[in-house]
């Protein structure tokens, strides 16, 4: 959301735009009557003027058509109690000093840090977090295996999750859990000895818990050369959340 300076300077520098929010900072909503009175404006058209200068610094309820200030609006209040030098009293009518120019370009500056702060999005943190990802070790003979590690948590302090991890397109690998193969489990194999997918739903995760999973990866056949292993993550929505690769090289 951008900032208007030109409409800020307006707003604080306009006694009646000015007498306008410190009212509504204080009665909270008024009437379009209502400020025609605390005002004393006889002139629909000077009213309707003021309102429309003023913009988003001030909202208008469509149900019961009543004035409050918005999120600028209340902002710029508090900038006008800061700045204002002088507030003047006579006959029930209350007149804002002119602030001086170094004194508004200070409340200016300070409202756009503000509007900053206040309207910058948060960061969104990830349900699920995948890390220390390792592959060990990454050169083996045709013989032995490695272990792949990796650790995942639920960043969800409330609720628990499920979530699965998919070996995809292993030929003439195997990804065992302890001693029993994916393929075993849940893989999909292609008849040869070869898998194309293998998977695993991980243990459901409990709200902020980590856990490390180890698998043991082996050669089921072929010659010495060097495998990219891919492997991706998938919560109980079935939507992907993670990639990741390891490479691992066979040698005789």
């Amino acid at each position: 959301m951008s900032v208007d300076i030109s409409k800020l300077h307006n707003v604080l520098r306009d006694s009646t735009r000015a007498r306008i929010i410190e009212l509504l900072n204080e009665k909270r909503s008024l009437s379009y009557v209502e400020l025609q009175e605390l005002l004393e404006i006889g002139h629909t058209g000077k009213l309707n003027y003021h309102l429309k200068v003023l913009g988003d610094l001030i909202v208008k309820d469509e149900h019961t058509g009543r004035y409050s200030l918005g999120e600028k609006g209340t902002l710029a209040v508090a900038l006008l109690s800061k700045f204002q030098t002088v507030t003047s009293v006579k006959n029930g009518k209350s007149r804002v000093a002119r602030l001086t120019s170094v004194a508004l370009t200070a409340a200016v500056v300070i409202l756009i840090v503000a509007l900053i702060i206040v309207i910058a999005p948060k960061p969104v943190t990830p349900t699920f977090q995948v890390s220390q990802v390792s592959l060990s070790p990454s050169t083996m003979n045709q013989n032995g295996s490695a272990t792949l590690s990796f650790t995942i948590k639920n960043n969800d302090a409330t609720n628990p999750h499920r979530v699965s991890v998919s070996f995809d397109n292993l030929w003439n690998l195997t990804v065992y859990l302890g001693n029993t193969s994916l393929t075993t489990i849940y893989g999909i194999s292609n008849g040869d000895g070869s898998s194309k997918t293998q998977f695993y739903h991980i243990p459901q995760l409990q709200p902020s818990q980590s856990l490390t999973q180890d698998f043991r990866v082996t050669v089921t056949a072929g010659t010495p050369t060097t495998y990219s292993i891919p492997f991706s993550f998938t919560d109980e929505n079935l939507t992907r959340f993670d990639n990741e690769t390891v490479t691992l090289t066979v040698i005789n």
